[in-house]
């Protein structure tokens, strides 16, 4: 369930709730805040965070929590109401990393289902975010996802006649099939690998390139 969803359940039912049973000569002035928050999931088609700063909803609600606690009026109670809401989209955030040039891509959470994105190219798509390791190229160039195989006193590209395992079209919408380790930049010749302790070692490990 996306961001967006959840937050038209949760304050469409907060609206049935307050109605019900709020006390009559305050239900006006909460049921407007509650229908503007109503309407607030509507924009969220078109928000896109960098992750960097997606932990921030965790303290806010935190700090929502501490104000619930120490505020003594009945206005704790939206305090705690909103800390809750804000906690409970870390669940349900999407994430996505978008590649803008021949660099390392940036990650971003997201709270639709679906995001309204303008290529550079000014094509504009509704791109659905369902599942792990999506990632947009808004570049004109086609890339490439090669496997890197890493043994004991040997580096070696895949072993397969075909070394690409997935090719990326310009301006696109991607599932990445393996998570990527390198960008661009060739792959190190050695590598350092870590085992926990009577982990058997495989004979081998594979990280994967993306380049152009």
């Amino acid at each position: 369930m996306s961001t967006q969803l959840a937050s038209f359940l949760f304050f469409g039912s907060t609206l049935i709730l307050v109605y019900l049973f709020y006390k009559k000569h305050d239900r006006n002035n909460v049921l407007i805040i509650l229908a503007g928050l109503f309407i607030l999931p509507f924009s969220f088609k078109k928000i896109l965070i960098e992750t960097d700063y997606g932990f921030f909803s965790f303290f806010l609600a935190i700090l929502l929590f501490a104000a619930a606690r120490f505020i003594k009026s009945h206005h704790r109670y939206f305090c705690l109401y909103l800390g809750v809401y804000i906690f409970s989209m870390i669940f349900t955030i999407g994430h996505i990393e978008i590649l803008y040039g021949m660099n390392k891509p940036i990650k971003y959470i997201t709270l639709a289902s679906e995001i309204e994105y303008k290529f550079k190219n000014n094509q504009v798509l509704n791109i659905p975010i369902k599942g792990k390791n999506l990632m947009i190229n808004n570049t004109d160039q086609i890339l490439y996802v090669e496997s890197v195989e890493y043994g004991e006193d040997f580096m070696s590209e895949s072993s397969t006649t075909n070394q690409t395992v997935q090719e990326i079209q310009p301006f696109s919408l991607v599932k990445l099939k393996n998570e990527v380790g390198y960008y661009f930049e060739e792959p190190p010749v050695i590598v350092t690998t870590y085992y926990e302790q009577g982990e058997e070692r495989p004979e081998k490990t594979t990280y994967y390139w993306l380049h152009n």
